[in-house]
């Protein structure tokens, strides 16, 4: 048994008598979190009799159909099950694709994400346990529309569907940052997280050569020759390392699978954190060094800029974020970022009141399609002040951008790949690392943009 196994025998044993209670399993592909989670602990709540309602709920309908369909063939063929569950075993008085009803009254119901399930009751009692199994699918790790009706449908279908005593178990490997387990997680349930390897080798130097071996397309035998390179020196390769669930998930298979398929799919396969976004911009190492955060700005800061990106150009959507940019170069030429991404009408009051504490050289405030209006309102915003008695020093101009904004946010390649970037560790910066991490398929990139507007302005200063 792995530590997932004896983590999810000694909680969901507890949750049997335990209400009320939410639980996150973030795990592995291949992990077996399916067999536990969908079959066996439904299976065996609905034989003791514990859960009279029990919805088991899937990405799709055809999976959670599936799933039931496992735990009707136990009911019906087990020997066991009818030797120690004689009053539950065999055909139930409902036996349905998607709905079962045992012969001791339990019911499960199956049903895809989406789908319809709230007034979900039997003999006047809500669910008594929802079971979500890896509620995304592949396609919704590019889609930034698929992941938001999911969490809408988790939120305003699923978390409402029980009564006050309903257990909620949910478990999935995280496709993207904004995954439902990814979510639930930072909302705060109470979550355990598995990756395939726990603790990687000592000798990554080893498995760097081997690597090559593996994906050298000039070898036509190159999984052979990898493998016999392994062998000869297993004992160094392996040491230190620690992997889940040697039996499944072998550390060689799951190294083969990082070298031949990439960081990314790794990451969002057999870890609890995918990283950037399929097909990012950039690789996740770019934001996981360590220093990358900060809490503290330097006090070696030499120049500041600040920038705003008020999200109203032709190509902004609705919810869109007001960018807020704090740059500040350091004496070494590092550039350190934090942010402040809102959603409010007065947004270049809130710039002004950024710029009165963070005191820039200038603001650089993206003028496209804001129709000249953003220059009158900030002037008379700072007349105002002024006149009450409480002015502010602020230099600003506008910036009228030409180049199209991923070109424009391309522009950071260079700075982070030389690790010439940190983030400051708020609220801000870390959604504006969550931002960064996504480009180009996340649903938001006004604080990128921004970032590339302030570090354009340092360069122009800095000459």
């Amino acid at each position: 048994m792995s530590s997932l196994h004896k983590d999810l025998a000694a909680d969901l044993a507890e949750l049997v008598h335990v209400r009320g209670q939410k639980r996150c399993y973030v795990a592995p592909r291949g992990s077996a979190k399916t067999t536990w989670i969908s079959k066996a602990y439904p299976l065996y709540c609905a034989l003791e009799g514990v859960e009279p309602l029990i919805l088991l709920l899937a990405e799709t309908g055809e999976q959670a159909r599936g799933y039931l369909d496992s735990i009707k063939d136990e009911v019906e063929g087990n020997p066991a099950i009818a030797r120690d569950y004689p009053a539950a075993a065999g055909k139930g008085t409902v036996w349905q694709a998607n709905r079962i009803r045992l012969r001791n009254g339990a019911e499960i119901r199956a049903r895809g994400s989406g789908g319809r399930i709230l007034g979900s009751t039997v003999r006047n009692r809500r669910p008594t346990l929802v079971v979500v199994d890896d509620g995304n699918e592949r396609g919704d790790a590019y889609s930034p529309t698929k992941r938001k009706r999911k969490l809408d449908w988790m939120i305003r279908d699923v978390l409402p569907v029980g009564e006050p005593g309903t257990n909620f178990v949910v478990a999935g490997t995280p496709i993207h940052r904004e995954a439902i387990v990814c979510d639930l997680r930072r909302a705060g349930w109470p979550t355990r997280s598995y990756r395939a390897i726990a603790q990687f080798p000592d000798r990554l130097d080893l498995w760097s050569e081997w690597e090559r071996l593996l994906c050298n397309l000039a070898d036509p035998a190159r999984a052979e020759t990898a493998r016999a390179y392994y062998l000869a020196r297993a004992g160094e390769m392996l040491r230190g390392s620690e992997v889940l669930w040697e039996d499944r998930l072998s550390l060689y298979d799951v190294m083969a699978y990082r070298a031949q398929y990439g960081d990314a799919a790794y990451r969002s396969e057999y870890t609890d954190d995918p990283g950037s976004a399929e097909g990012a911009e950039w690789p996740p190492e770019y934001f996981d060094w360590n220093g990358f955060w900060f809490d503290q700005w330097p006090e070696d800061v030499v120049l500041k800029v600040q920038s705003l990106d008020p999200s109203k150009g032709t190509s902004d959507r609705a919810g869109d974020y007001q960018a807020h940019i704090m740059a500040g170069l350091t004496s070494n030429g590092t550039i350190c970022l934090d942010a402040k991404l809102l959603r409010e009408p007065d947004y270049v009051g809130r710039a002004i009141d950024i710029a009165a504490d963070w005191r820039p050289v200038v603001l650089a405030a993206e003028s496209n399609n804001t129709m000249g209006l953003m220059v009158p309102e900030l002037e008379r915003q700072l007349q105002e002040r002024r006149e009450q008695n409480r002015p502010v020093m602020l230099n600003y101009e506008e910036v009228y951008h030409v180049m199209p904004k991923l070109g424009r946010i391309r522009r950071l390649s260079g700075y982070l790949a030389r690790r010439a970037i940190r983030v400051r560790n708020t609220p801000g910066g870390r959604m504006l690392v969550e931002q960064m991490r996504d480009v180009p398929n996340g649903e938001f990139d006004d604080g990128p943009d921004g970032v590339a507007t302030a570090i354009r302005k340092l360069e122009e200063l800095a000459v």
